[in-house]
């Protein structure tokens, strides 16, 4: 695993959201790997283990009504979001933001840096 280039990505990636963010990478066991914190306050240990748990639950469903694994998931309420993203199937990108957030926008610039995680074969 390349941290420092995984911290880059991620840097990158919360640097391009336009609002106040947390972006984390986390594994399927819900250890936190990397993370910023530009503005979200958050007890980032939670969210892994959450993002871990939503994932694996949201895989199972998937494969009970045939839709195939989860690769990505948004869940709003009223105060904020949180996107997450598989990055493989031991790993996988979130990003906490404020519920005024530009979706489109935070959704294209999130798989760019997948993409790149990916393509460069970080994790």
């Amino acid at each position: 695993m390349k941290k420092n280039l995984l911290q880059q990505q991620i840097e990158t990636l919360s640097e391009n959201i336009s609002t106040k963010n947390t972006v984390i990478i986390c594994s399927n066991d819900g250890d936190l790997i990397v993370q910023t914190d530009h503005g979200i306050e958050v007890d980032l240990n939670r969210v892994a283990v959450q993002a871990a748990t939503v994932f694996g639950v949201s895989s199972r469903m998937g494969s009970s009504l045939n839709l195939g694994v989860s690769s990505e998931l948004t869940i709003a309420g009223k105060f904020g979001r949180i996107f997450i993203f598989r990055l493989n199937d031991n790993f996988f990108l979130g990003v906490v933001s404020p519920r005024e957030c530009n979706i489109a926008m935070l959704n294209i610039v999130a798989l760019r840096a997948v993409k790149a995680i990916q393509d460069e074969d970080l994790l």
